[in-house]
């Protein structure tokens, strides 16, 4: 039971790592994605198209990321496998799909287009993997499970649908609705959702409703609270201002990335352009100084949100401390005491968020830096209100004291620099928890740092170094996007292999500094009306593919040497 009790402290001392880590992900999480403009074309607008690039472009990007993994040399079979199971279709065009919805039908009537040079040849290829079939009407293709797709010709595309009778009034030029996105991208879909019917919309903002009241229900005893309702509500009302969405994966092969990029456009004037917009009004990030190239991973945010909305934080932030306290009143490890000085706290927290919320500005940045053998984190926040962080702060570490004396060293304001002042915790970490042994060794030092404006939280085998450098850095650096996160390759290997010596991570760590373009980056910035989001890895880490099966196959052959 004992175990129980620490992990709820841990989880709050988490928690005060997450008010400077993570205050931005609950004013983000209808703020992600865009898309680009709408293509005009005759008769009836598909609301979502989806797009696939020609076979010869899937070709050259299948074979750059086969030479990058190290098997380009067998590029020489994939091809022709490729080109078999395409026979028939042009390779130079893109195909695609687009999908209309009527009324407040949630199934939408679908209908895929290839293009073709040869029709009987497709067909004689596509007929070693299900039954090809003509009848009076047309050709019918039967999959193994029995489903039947229609099929129709026209022009220089076939036409695939699971209905006959949607391949009436068949567009003329299927490729011209794709617009830009089989150019740019292997795969993508485009949402316009102003060609969503209105009562389809609205039954779907009903069913996430009904969705969350149900959980309402289940967390307040059968009892709900028409406000948070009401601020769920609102929460939820940007779905209706939303124009358009994209979505794309690429290769680009000019800097060595595979990519993923997420865009979302909403009506001009609407609360959600609105939002929007704030990402690019509010002043410049203090946190710059927290990205270094050297950091195995570091992120930082700096944008405006509506201050309007803190009250809908507020209600969020209510229901979630009712349900954790339900919860430790249940498990029955602690006293009526003891639950009341933690919901005291955690409400002085929530109240420190919803008054940052009602500022109208999110800044935040971290790092976790891996050097040798040692692993640190550091975070830090602007928040309105430290002192009250500071005093929610206090009063979980006294009852953790009090509850885990012989495994917690406690030493409150510890000290303090440039004007921040340090309070400083030691977990021994148990003999058992190996792995935790080997990342941070026999204890960890956890430091809250508390600031006229700023929250800092400091962790690892050495934190206090890390954090004053952390802020040092506080008003430098620029970086070029409201929101980033950057994950590196390259020193979470090189740490490991320091820390366990194992061969295979080794071979992992050279191979990846010979390689390099080991950064996973996630970026946002504002766009008209909308927010654009890209995900991107360097290809180098497909290199380590071989690295490792050779490593793999080496292992294997000393076991059977043995």
């Amino acid at each position: 039971m004992k175990t129980v009790c620490k992990s709820f402290f841990s989880c709050c001392l988490l928690g005060l790592a997450a008010l400077t880590m993570t205050v931005p992900v609950m004013a983000q999480v209808a703020l992600e994605g865009k898309a680009t403009g709408e293509t005009k074309v005759a008769g009836a607008q598909p609301a979502v198209i989806i797009s696939v690039a020609s076979v010869e472009n899937q070709i050259s990007d299948i074979s750059y990321m086969m030479k990058a993994a190290g098997f380009g040399d067998m590029a020489f079979i994939v091809k022709p496998q490729i080109k078999h199971f395409t026979n028939g279709l042009v390779a130079d065009k893109p195909s695609g799909m687009m999908m209309y919805f009527e009324g407040d039908n949630p199934v939408p009537r679908t209908v895929g287009f290839l293009p073709v040079e040869n029709l009987d040849d497709f067909l004689d290829t596509l007929s070693t993997l299900v039954e090809v079939d003509e009848d009076d009407d047309g050709i019918v293709i039967t999959s193994p499970g029995g489903e039947e797709m229609f099929v129709e010709e026209s022009g220089a595309n076939i036409f695939i649908a699971s209905d006959r009778a949607y391949l009436k009034n068949l567009p003329a030029d299927p490729q011209g609705m794709l617009g830009a996105l089989p150019t740019k991208y292997n795969m993508s879909a485009q949402i316009f959702g102003d060609r969503i019917p209105e009562e389809l919309r609205e039954k779907a903002i009903n069913m996430i409703k009904g969705g969350y009241l149900e959980q309402l229900k289940e967390l307040n005893d059968g009892e709900v609270d028409e406000s948070q309702v009401e601020d769920f509500e609102k929460q939820i009302s940007f779905l209706k201002d939303l124009k358009e969405a994209k979505v794309g994966m690429l290769v680009d092969k000019e800097s060595g990335k595979l990519a993923m990029e997420f865009e979302m456009i909403a009506a001009p004037e609407s609360r959600m352009a609105k939002a929007f917009a704030l990402y690019s009004t509010v002043e410049p990030t203090r946190f710059g100084g927290f990205l270094k190239k050297s950091n195995a991973l570091d992120f930082n945010t700096c944008f405006g949100i509506p201050p309007e909305d803190a009250e809908q934080y507020k209600s969020t932030l209510s229901t979630a401390i009712d349900s954790a306290i339900t919860e430790l009143e249940n498990d029955g490890e602690f006293t009526d005491k003891e639950i009341g000085t933690i919901n005291g706290a955690l409400e002085k927290l929530s109240e420190a968020l919803v008054e940052t919320f009602e500022k109208g500005r999110i800044d935040t940045g971290g790092q976790v830096l891996m050097d040798g053998t040692e692993v640190n984190i550091v975070s830090g926040a602007e928040v309105a209100d430290p002192k009250k962080v500071e005093s929610a702060a206090k009063d979980l570490i006294n009852l953790a004291k009090t509850k885990f004396g012989e495994q917690l060293t406690v030493n409150l304001d510890s000290g303090s620099y440039k004007g921040a002042n340090i309070h400083e915790l030691t977990v021994a970490v148990p003999e058992g928890e190996e792995e935790l042994r080997d990342v941070f060794g026999p204890q960890v030092k956890i430091l809250l740092g508390i600031g006229a404006k700023d929250v800092f939280f400091a962790a690892g085998t050495n934190p206090l170094d890390k954090l004053k450098a952390s802020i040092d850095s506080m008003g430098t650096g620029k970086p070029e996007y409201p929101v980033i996160y950057n994950l590196r390759i390259d020193p979470i290997l090189d740490f490991f292999a320091n820390a366990t010596g194992d061969p295979i991570v080794n071979d992992l760590s050279a191979k990846m500094k010979e390689l390099g373009k080991d950064t996973m980056t996630i970026y946002s910035k504002p766009i008209e009306n909308g927010l654009f989001t890209r995900a991107e890895m360097g290809d180098g880490p497909l290199g380590l593919i071989q690295t490792g099966i050779q490593a793999f196959q080496g292992g294997l052959q000393q076991f059977e040497d043995f």
